[in-house]
């Protein structure tokens, strides 16, 4: 065997199996499944920063993690009800005001 071949043949690293994964599942999510998680995701990074609240300091607020809250804020996680409202309660709103279109 080559080393061309070998190249090739190496499976991804893990972060970069999580990366292409997120990828594909944004991209296989139905339209109004995946514009609720962007809409939500935008309506939470519009508060937090009209609160003038980092990414940080909303996840020790929340108790999530600041990726994954970026990764909500871009649309591309999903997220429970509770969790939701949490963060609503955290940003002072109710969890309608960050589901409204």
């Amino acid at each position: 065997m080559n080393d061309t071949t070998s190249i090739y043949n190496d499976p991804p690293s893990s972060a970069e199996a999580q990366s292409e994964q997120k990828l594909w599942a944004s991209a296989f999510v139905g339209n109004n499944q995946r514009s609720v998680s962007f809409r939500f995701g935008q309506a939470v990074k519009q508060l937090r920063l009209e609160n003038h609240i980092s990414q940080g300091e909303l996840a020790r607020l929340t108790n999530l993690n600041r990726s994954y809250l970026s990764e909500l804020e871009r649309g591309l996680a999903s997220i429970s009800l509770d969790r939701a409202a949490n963060i609503a309660h955290a940003l002072g709103c109710k969890l309608r005001d960050l589901l409204e279109d």
